[in-house]
């Protein structure tokens, strides 16, 4: 499994789905423990699932998610976006079409999260 970090965000790249959804628990795990709760799993050249990796999914992404963190889902194609909706996935995972895609929406959430932590007056809240 390929690790990149990109900002405040670490991206997953499990490349060959044998051998890479099985250490993803562990991974997010790891990724949990150490306060990195926000990722992005890259499913780029993925475009099927054994029968362990929806499980394994859903099971890494609960330790993070308990403690905070967003998993989300980039660069999904037709067929594995059919296989994940069939497994009822979607509804766990936010999917993006492109990894540019899911870095914005973090983007997102951290400029509102960086707002709210700004020193406040009570000159200007009143």
């Amino acid at each position: 499994m390929n690790i990149r970090r990109k900002g405040l965000l670490t991206i997953l790249e499990p490349g060959d789905p044998a051998n890479g959804f099985s250490a993803l628990d562990d991974q997010l795990s790891d990724l949990a423990h150490i306060g990195d709760l926000w990722v992005v799993i890259d499913m780029r050249g993925i475009d099927s699932l054994p029968e362990f990796a929806a499980g394994e999914m859903v099971v890494a992404a609960a330790a993070l998610m308990r403690a905070g963190g967003v998993v989300k889902l980039a660069n999904v194609c037709p067929s594995l976006y059919a296989i994940l909706e069939a497994t009822r996935l979607t509804t766990v995972f936010e999917i993006f079409p492109d990894e540019e895609s899911a870095v914005r929406s973090f983007d997102q959430a951290l400029a509102v999260r960086s707002r709210a932590a700004w020193p406040r007056s009570e000159l200007f809240w009143g």
